[in-house]
């Protein structure tokens, strides 16, 4: 009987360590298709994210070719409005220039000469210096044009203006007046330095001849000189007494100066 409950216990014991196997697998089993389950989502979540990234990358591709398109038309659109501004601000420059200037002598236009003549007006009024004004006529010019055509009186007046410009200081105004009349306003000159400059003009017109496609043409000129005083508010009634001045020069037989201050002084 010991030897057969011996058996028994022994077989009991070899199932229940059977059981106990089979409830182990069975863990075992559940543990693995937890981690089964938990690596497919995770594949699958990889899958997700790779798409997503792959989605990502062809947005971004897509979005940074847009905006490299969209930074070229900007480049070339601000080309084209600097081209346009470049050529807006030459046009202004040539404009004002042909406002400014004499197109023939390339001196100052009578209509600048006055907006410039009331500036260096008010100017003087503020710091108290002198301003003198030359008024200059060519003397017989008519016979000129009548004798050579215009075209050559053309080059005689641009050669006169050449002439004159190595005498005129940069800070003084020269302008053409109208026909063969020339105006010179002199800042910070008085009547002396004024009178020292049409000399000089004289002097060399005197020993210079003009050079023309018909040859060499001698000329005067005839020159009136004021000073600006102290009512003057305007370029206008300055003018005038040049003006005045250069009546009497002509009158007085030509290629001299007349100041309003002074008496006639007759070329050498």
């Amino acid at each position: 009987m010991t030897d057969a409950f011996s058996l028994f216990d022994t077989e009991e014991r070899t199932l229940a360590e059977a059981d106990a196997m089979v409830r182990r697998l069975h863990e075992v089993a559940d543990g693995v298709q937890t981690l089964a389950d938990a690596y497919r989502r995770s594949c699958r979540e990889q899958q997700r994210l790779v798409r997503l990234s792959d989605r990502m990358q062809h947005e971004l591709q897509t979005t940074k070719r847009e905006l490299a398109e969209q930074a070229a038309n900007l480049q070339m659109l601000n080309e084209a409005l600097q081209s346009e501004v470049e050529q807006r601000r030459r046009l202004s420059d040539e404009l004002f220039r042909i406002a400014t200037t004499d197109q023939l002598t390339g001196t100052v236009s009578r209509r600048h000469l006055f907006e410039l003549g009331n500036y260096e007006i008010v100017r003087a009024g503020r710091s108290g210096d002198p301003l003198a004004a030359l008024l200059i006529d060519l003397d017989h010019f008519k016979k000129v044009n009548d004798t050579h055509g215009h075209l050559v009186g053309d080059e005689v007046l641009k050669q006169f203006a050449e002439i004159a410009r190595t005498i005129i200081r940069t800070a003084d105004v020269f302008a053409r007046y109208g026909g063969e009349e020339f105006v010179v306003l002199l800042p910070a000159t008085p009547p002396e330095g004024a009178l020292e400059i049409a000399r000089r003009l004289l002097d060399t017109l005197a020993t210079t001849p003009i050079r023309t496609s018909v040859g060499e043409i001698r000329i005067t000129a005839s020159i009136g000189l004021a000073s600006l005083l102290t009512g003057d508010t305007a370029l206008e009634p300055l003018l005038s007494r040049t003006d005045d001045a250069l009546y009497e020069a002509k009158r007085a037989g030509r290629n001299r100066i007349v100041s309003d201050r002074t008496v006639v002084q007759a070329a050498d």
